[in-house]
Order: C-alpha cells, then structure tokens, then sequence
C-alpha cells in the first residue's frame, strides 16, 4: 500500500553537518532567481531522497519559517531545495520587497505557460544535483507555493508525493506537460479559508479527479472545519476578564 509517508524514511543515512546555502539558478529569460538548498554533508555523497519546497511568493529561497521546515526533512537526510519565483532580491523582513513580491502575485499565476515553467525549473535543480534520487522526489507547497505545486503537475513534473498546505487554486491554462506524473497528491485547507473558497475547492478536486482517473495514481482532499486561511481559527473567543 503507497503511504505518503513512505517518501520521508531514509534508510542508512549517517547524521553528518549539515549544509545551507543559496542556489542561484536563472529563468528562460536569464533573469537570476534565488533559491534556498540544504543537505548533509554525508561522507561519499550517497545518492538520497529530495525534497522541493514551494514557499509563499516573498523571500528569496524562503523565509525563516519555512526553511525551518525544510532544515527538519534536510536533518532526516533528504536533500533540500526551496524554490523562488521572481527575479531580484526579496527579503520578507524588507516591506519594500514584500509588497513588490506581492504586487507580482496575480499577474504571475496568470501567465500559466511561465508559471509552470518556473515551477518545473524549480523541480530542476533539486533533480540535477548529483546526490539527489531523481526517483523519490516529494513537494511541500504553502499557499501560493501549493499552487505553484499543481503548476509543477500540470508541467509534467515526475514526483512521488505532493503535499499542499492550504493551496490556492491556480489559474488553469493549458497544460504544458504530457500528462501528469504526480502519484499522490493531498491538498488539505481550511473550511473557511477566504482564499481558497468552495469552488475552487470543488475545481481542485474536479482536476485530481480527472488526471487520477483510471491510473495508479491518487490524491485526498481534506478539508479542516473552523479554519481559515494558514489554519488560523476563524471563530473568536471573547476575551475572559
């Protein structure tokens, strides 16, 4: 039986240092983006299981909390790479850079074609690095990066796992991939997520459902009541006095 968590075991791996840096790579245009890559430094550089996280749009390679998610799989033995979308620095904890990644938001998803193209270079340069099992490969995406995740589908992108925290439903243009080679997506959101309302919960089934059909492949919707957008509870507690 496939269990989404059979793509997080590593087995034999010696718990070593580890290593974090940046990973300039650049788009069909040349553009220089900035993504975030962790691993360690294993004696003989065996081959391992990788992972390719999409953040939210801001931040070059992530922000401090999502690359604390990944520094945890990159400590388990997994080979590390967080994404980025749009080309110069941004930092989060710049408002400036924040508001210009954010400004580029819509407009990029929009542009179907480069979206997947940006997603499937992503899914590039965790593949091409020599220690990383280009067969067992999983996504993490959150909010904007779980849309970035079916952009990566829709581009033909060859992974085990996808797992999507409160992703957005991206703008569906025409597919540049083959067919879509994701064996088991879950996408889970918030009932009351303003983001992701019920129609485009409803399109994100609607398009699992019909690339899984009649495959070996699967996905699982789960949808979390009281919640809101990032899981936040979106009942408020009168204050106690």
């Amino acid at each position: 039986m496939r269990t989404v968590c059979c793509i997080l075991l590593v087995i034999g791996a010696v718990a070593s240092a580890l290593v974090e840096k940046e990973h300039i790579y650049k788009n069909e245009d040349g553009g220089e983006l900035v993504g975030f890559l962790m691993y360690q430094d294993v004696p003989g550089s065996p081959k391992r299981p990788g992972l390719l996280m999409f953040p939210a749009p801001y931040g070059d390679g992530g922000g401090a909390a999502e690359r604390a998610v990944g520094r945890s799989y990159a400590e388990k033995g997994m080979v590390v790479f967080l994404a980025d979308y749009f080309t110069g620095r941004h930092s989060e904890n710049v408002a400036e850079d924040v508001a210009d990644a954010m400004g580029n938001y819509g407009p990029f998803l929009e542009d179907t074609v480069m979206a997947q193209k940006i997603a499937l270079l992503g899914l590039e340069q965790l593949t091409s690095l020599d220690i990383t099992d280009a067969t067992n490969v999983g996504v993490i995406g959150f909010c904007f990066g779980g849309a970035m995740t079916l952009n990566l589908a829709r581009a033909g992108g060859d992974v085990k796992v996808a797992i999507l925290l409160h992703g957005e439903y991206p703008v569906k243009g025409e597919a540049t991939g083959e067919e879509y080679k994701v064996d088991y997506f879950v996408q889970i959101v918030g009932s009351n997520d303003p983001l992701i309302p019920p129609a485009d919960r409803d399109s994100w089934i609607d398009e699992l459902a019909s690339y899984t059909a009649n495959t070996d492949m699967g996905y699982d919707m789960q949808i979390w009541g009281d919640a809101a957008h990032a899981f936040r509870s979106s009942t408020v507690t009168p204050s106690m006095r």
